[in-house]
């Protein structure tokens, strides 16, 4: 996986550090769409984050 997944509040997030990891991140959320799961791009005091259960 591309960054560190971090659970808060039992829901799941991957941590973006940098701008390449948030591209990276962006791609892996939108081939998780494609597959029917869910996953979202929000930004969390200044990181990029991917919510997989979204």
């Amino acid at each position: 996986m591309i960054a560190k997944v971090k659970k808060i509040n039992g829901k799941e997030f991957q941590l973006a550090r940098s701008f390449g990891e948030r591209d990276r991140a962006a791609k892996y959320a939108a081939n998780r769409r494609k597959e029917g799961k869910r996953a979202r791009m929000i930004l969390v005091s200044n990181k990029w984050r991917v919510y997989l259960n979204a």
